[in-house]
């Protein structure tokens, strides 16, 4: 597992960026 933390890092940080947009994304319209 120390082979590539920063990949791991890289991963999870994009995983959370895409997962809050996608969930802003989805309750946009009903707060709207």
């Amino acid at each position: 597992m120390q082979a590539a933390p920063r990949a791991g890092c890289g991963a999870a940080l994009l995983l959370w960026i895409v997962s809050s947009c996608l969930c802003r994304a989805w309750t946009a319209p009903s707060t709207s």
